[in-house]
């Protein structure tokens, strides 16, 4: 099995050079994975609480060599101003958004309130501007938002118990989620919104139709939870429900390097408060049915760990398990690493993601050739700044090598390299921003390059190595 070790101790090398390493990880492996679906925010949303700025904090005499009354190069700087680890170097200051109050349709039916259910959702669409205005409308391998026209990604609804014993006795809670949109075609599972061999089941229409992404039950007992039904994979950084990314386009290793859901058996174990565990018996990838039909069983597993000082934090997942290959099951391996870590009194988020998965005889690289193995990987960094209590700014770099021209094609009926294998190398770069002007609105404007090296031209209908974009899309969350 052919496994990038270099990409590995590169990503490994840049995840512990930071010290104090992780700390409320933003990976949806986390041991609050359920909350994380539960509530989902914008990263607008996420603010630490605003420092002290009384009568004290204006009269503190500031230090010969320091800009808040210690000195310089200090652990703490014991100045209520001053909200860095270094003194002198510069000052920032929390930002006090109050906690979030969304407007929910349904909290105030009191029959679903006593029971603990909650019903919400949330409508998100938008609209991409491509600069090659390819005649297919299509943005090439991009997604989610893959069309040069407006789209209604996600009319999104949530019907929901969780859990809530609070770490003592037992709990009980469950949970089905209903997408309907153009993102439900690239969510969709085997055996349940498709046939077997990949043709739409439930829907016609070329675009639209509906999603069924989970339906779960959970039993809780102390800090154990066994969760059995059909969920959101807890693999990677990028999300399917669009209020939980911080921007509209996604990576390709989301939509290519990583799966969406999985059917089976979750077993979730909070160990203390920095350290978690998870393991999953499931059906695969992207698989609703059961052996001993057209599928095989896999293992899914991880493990998060949280610094001490709350703001850092490291997650791994790994899948391993017969799925689909060119000679019918064969084993694919894959693992991912999310390293996330606040900084500058919480309000700047680094995230580093790296990637690597082997599918055994998952390619034919042309025609009379011998199968061969398939490999993917990559490195993904987000730089998430909070402007203010309604600004965000961001910006997105990822590298992903389909090795093996195995993964990346185009999506879609009509899209002009809809089969076609790209072996090489995808880079984009994505800048944007987050308007939160209540709890209830998100509008996020992004601009995109992304360029390919290697064999093909997946972009401009097939023409092109590269491509620039401009989206915006606005959620309301209901």
């Amino acid at each position: 099995m052919r496994i990038s070790k270099w990409t590995m101790a590169l990503a490994i090398t840049g995840l512990w050079s930071a010290q104090n390493a992780a700390a409320q990880t933003i990976s949806a492996a986390a041991a609050e994975y359920d909350a994380y679906y539960s509530q989902p925010a914008s990263p607008s949303d996420q603010a630490a609480p605003p420092a002290p700025m009384g009568e004290a904090a204006a009269a503190a005499p500031a230090a010969e060599g320091g800009s808040c009354g210690c000195e310089p190069g200090g652990d703490d700087c014991g100045c209520p101003t001053c909200c860095n680890s270094h003194c002198g170097f510069e000052r920032c200051c929390a930002l006090d958004c109050g906690d979030a109050d969304t407007v929910r349709l349904f909290d105030d039916i009191c029959g679903l309130e006593c029971r603990g259910i909650k019903v919400y959702g949330w409508i998100a669409g938008g609209v991409t501007a491509n600069g090659h205005n390819p005649v297919d409308n299509f943005n090439g391998p991009m997604t989610f938002n893959d069309r040069t026209e407006g789209q209604l990604n996600q009319f999104y609804g949530v019907m929901e118990k969780a859990v809530d014993n609070e770490g003592c006795g037992w709990g009980f809670g469950a949970r089905v989620d209903v997408l309907y949109g153009t993102d439900h075609r690239l969510t969709m599972a085997r055996g349940l919104e498709t046939h077997r061999d990949g043709t739409n089941k439930w829907n016609n229409d070329r675009f639209y139709g509906v999603a069924l992404p989970q339906a779960y039950f959970d039993v809780a007992y102390n800090d154990t939870t066994i969760r059995v039904g059909h969920m959101y994979t807890t693999a990677g950084y990028e999300v399917v429900v669009a209020p939980g990314n911080f921007f509209y386009s996604h990576t390709y290793t989301h939509q290519y390097g990583e799966p969406f859901t999985h059917t089976g058996v979750m077993w979730m174990q909070r160990w203390n408060e920095r350290l978690s565990f998870h393991a999953c018996a499931v059906t695969g990838w992207d698989n609703f049915t059961f052996p001993p039909g057209n599928t095989k069983g896999s293992f899914l597993g991880g493990a998060t760990i949280t610094s001490e000082d709350g703001k850092g934090a490291l997650a791994l997942v790994v899948t391993s398990g017969e799925e689909p290959s060119v000679t019918g099951f064969e084993p694919r391996n894959y693992f991912s690493l999310v390293y996330s870590r606040k900084f500058l009194c919480d309000r700047l988020t680094y995230v580093l993601q790296h990637d690597n998965g082997v599918q055994e005889d998952g390619v034919v690289s042309t025609v009379g050739a011998p199968v061969q193995d398939a490999e993917w990987y990559g490195l993904s960094q987000y730089f998430l700044y909070q402007l203010n209590c309604c600004w965000s700014a961001g910006m997105r770099v990822e590298w992903f090598r389909d090795d093996d021209g195995a993964r990346v094609t185009g999506l879609g009926s009509g899209n002009a390299v809809a089969g076609q294998s790209f072996p090489g190398n995808f880079w984009d770069v994505t800048w944007g921003l987050n308007w939160k002007p209540n709890d209830n609105l998100i509008i996020r404007p992004e601009v995109r390059y992304d360029w390919f090296d290697g064999a093909g031209n997946p972009y401009n209908d097939g023409t092109d190595t590269e491509q620039f974009t401009a989206a915006v899309d606005v959620i309301v969350q209901w």
